[in-house]
C-alpha cells in the first residue's frame, strides 16, 4: 500500500476547511468562491511556517514538511490561489464587501 500523504499534510489542508465552512454561513449570496482565496493563504502560510521551524524542514522535498500525493502542501496552495485569481479577475471582484 502506498501511503500519498502524511499527517501534517492532511492537516495543514483540510483543518482550515473546517472553519472556511463556517464563514460561508455568514457570507452574502454567490460569494462563497471567495474562501478558496483564503484556504489558498492558509495552506501556503501554515505549510511554509513548519518547514521553516521544522529542524529537518526543507521547501520541496515532500518527507519534510506536509504533501498530499507527493507535492508540498504549499504548492497545493498556491494553486487554490490562481484559481481564486482567475476567477476574481473573471467576475471584478476580489472581497465580498
Amino acid at each position: 500500500m502506498v501511503i500519498v500523504y502524511n499527517r501534517w499534510g492532511i492537516v495543514i489542508a483540510f483543518t482550515p476547511l473546517i472553519f472556511i465552512g463556517i464563514c460561508a454561513v455568514y457570507m452574502p449570496d454567490g460569494t462563497e468562491w471567495m474562501l478558496l482565496g483564503l484556504w489558498g493563504i492558509t495552506m501556503v502560510l501554515s505549510d511554509l511556517i513548519f518547514r521553516m521551524v521544522s529542524e529537518d524542514g526543507h521547501w520541496i522535498h515532500p518527507r519534510r514538511g506536509g504533501h498530499i500525493y507527493f507535492i508540498p502542501v504549499w504548492i497545493w496552495g498556491m494553486g487554490a490561489l490562481a484559481v481564486y485569481v482567475k476567477m476574481a479577475l473573471a467576475r471584478g471582484q476580489w472581497l465580498p464587501f
